[in-house]
């Protein structure tokens, strides 16, 4: 390792110290939130005005974790806010708030510990007309960011913690949308040969109340070994291209509470017959 990867290095371990992550270390639980999203956009839009909705959108970020961003616009006013919320426990949206708070190009990390009983850990950085506050509460991850002459984002933070706080669960995993059953054609496919996979709810699942998107997660090359060739409802066809152990997870999402269960299938690419 060069003398600039140890010395980046110091600088991220320093400020993980001083922010205080090491009470994330053994934050453990089953409890979390489930809530109305819609509900609470709705109350800051009226919270934020004259600010003007601007660009409102949700999408899984990788298994059993939902990304929802959220922005307001008036000139070169903005405030946007991205939810991060996990149905697979906690780690998730920590390992979250790391990246976030440290993936910067500036020579020192820009960010110190941020307002005092925000949640469970919180981050900031603020100066003259800008200010970003990050934090974490049970199984949600919040970044919080607005830029114009009179920021003022505290309030707003306190009032999506008290949010959360107000729809916090003792069990998340029972809110998770449900499945029947998970099938897929074969552990183990030859180069050229197709491959199926398919998701089935539970038979009481409200109609539309979920979404669901299947996807192969690349390795940690960045390769990526199948090729998608049709898509239809809850299922997916993929031919093998290249060798090696591909990996298609399977995004089954609360479209209210942004909940999914943690799915995955995985399958081994071998060369042609």
């Amino acid at each position: 390792m060069t003398d600039r990867h140890q010395d980046y290095g110091r600088r991220i371990e320093n400020f993980l110290d001083r922010a205080g992550f090491s009470r994330l270390d053994h934050l453990t639980g089953i409890d979390g939130v489930s809530a109305s999203w819609d509900q609470l956009r709705n109350t800051l839009s009226g919270r934020v005005r004259p600010l003007r909705p601007h660009h409102f959108a949700t999408h899984p970020l990788e298994s059993g974790l939902v990304e929802a961003d959220w922005n307001w616009q008036r000139g070169d006013h903005y405030l946007s806010i991205s939810l991060f919320v996990s149905g697979a426990g906690f780690a998730k949206v920590h390992q979250r708030l790391r990246s976030l708070s440290t993936e910067t190009s500036m020579v020192e990390i820009p960010y110190g510990p941020g307002p005092d009983r925000l949640g469970d850990l919180a981050v900031r950085h603020r100066v003259t007309g800008s200010d970003v506050i990050m934090w974490v509460y049970r199984n949600v991850c919040v970044s919080l960011g607005g830029d114009g002459p009179e920021v003022d984002l505290e309030p707003i933070a306190r009032t999506i913690q008290r949010f959360m706080e107000a729809h916090r669960v003792p069990r998340v995993a029972e809110r998770l949308p449900r499945l029947d059953r998970l099938d897929s054609s074969a552990k183990q496919v030859h180069l050229g040969e197709e491959w199926r996979v398919a998701v089935q709810l539970v038979q009481d699942t409200p109609a539309g109340s979920v979404s669901t998107e299947i996807a192969e997660a690349a390795d940690g090359a960045g390769d990526r070994h199948l090729e998608l060739i049709k898509a239809g409802d809850r299922q997916a066809t993929y031919r093998a291209v290249s060798p090696g152990p591909a990996r298609v997870e399977i995004h089954v999402v609360d479209r209210t509470t942004l909940l999914s269960p943690p799915l995955a299938v995985s399958v081994e690419v071998l060369p042609a017959r």
